[in-house]
């Protein structure tokens, strides 16, 4: 049962889409249940697949049982909801959750969705702006997700809030996010005042290609491994110009490495 610990649930803050329709968002709850299988109902296969990892033709109970689960502190969640002129919740366009790896630890997964026909038109950004500052009040730090290589939308959301990116065994990417960067003014916080999300620009002739051909993501997971290298490397040409300085203002007689330093130079 929850506890009050959404101490902005009855601020719902509403966001225009470009269609003249409404949307709110606000924390998930555990009647919402209904909202939860509509939401699936409303995915692609393919949408479905990039979500659960697997070909899924349904929620199960059990499905259920663990997504409707939300306490506001280990488990944490999310929804956008389409509303009327009168604020009728009228269907669900999308969840954020995350969920702590260790009770009381400070890193939880993350998870999210948004149903394919506003895909691109910010709702799930703007659900994760939600969802970090949730969980930043409840002490988390750190986000750890996986996304399948194919999952681009989600890719170039991970790169905006500076998640660190490598391969994992099985071929996707793992991702870890300090949350204390994660909040740039390319994510911010909708509020009443948000002016309506117009359709997305045509992307760059590069984001059309399929996530195979698209160079960027083949070079993303390897940048950090690459700067961590090259700090590694940093480290031991400086050691070494210092051994060969050494040995250069040796004052007597050298070993015989001490000489090959002292004949290089």
């Amino acid at each position: 049962m929850l506890d009050g610990s959404y101490p902005d649930r009855p601020h719902a803050s509403t966001t225009q889409l470009a269609d003249g329709s409404t949307y709110v968002i606000r924390a998930s709850r555990p009647d919402d249940r209904d909202l939860l299988l509509r939401c699936f109902e409303a995915l692609s296969p393919r949408s479905r697949r990039l979500r659960f990892f697997i070909e899924k033709a349904a929620l199960t109970p059990e499905d259920l049982e663990r997504l409707s689960q939300v306490d506001g502190k280990d488990h944490i969640a999310f929804v956008a909801i389409r509303v009327d002129d009168r604020g009728r919740e009228l269907e669900p366009l999308g969840f954020a959750r995350c969920q702590r790896l260790t009770p009381g630890g400070r890193v939880a997964e993350l998870s999210m969705v948004t149903v394919d026909r506003v895909q691109g038109m910010g709702v799930g950004s703007s659900l994760l702006s939600r969802l970090i500052l949730a969980a930043q009040r409840q002490g988390i730090d750190r986000f750890w997700f996986e996304v399948l290589m194919e999952n681009n939308g989600m890719r170039r959301l991970a790169q905006k809030i500076h998640s660190k990116a490598h391969w994992a065994d099985d071929g996707t990417l793992e991702y870890d996010c300090l949350l204390a960067d994660a909040l740039p003014e390319a994510l911010p916080v909708p509020s009443a005042d948000t002016p309506p999300l117009a359709a997305p620009p045509r992307p760059e002739p590069s984001r059309d290609w399929p996530w195979y051909l698209d160079p960027i993501f083949w070079m993303e997971p390897w940048t950090e491994t690459w700067r961590s290298d090259l700090a590694t490397y940093l480290s031991l040409l400086e050691a070494a110009n210092e051994d060969a300085s050494h040995w250069l203002e040796w004052p007597g007689p050298l070993p015989l490495y001490g000489q090959v330093w002292r004949a290089a130079a």
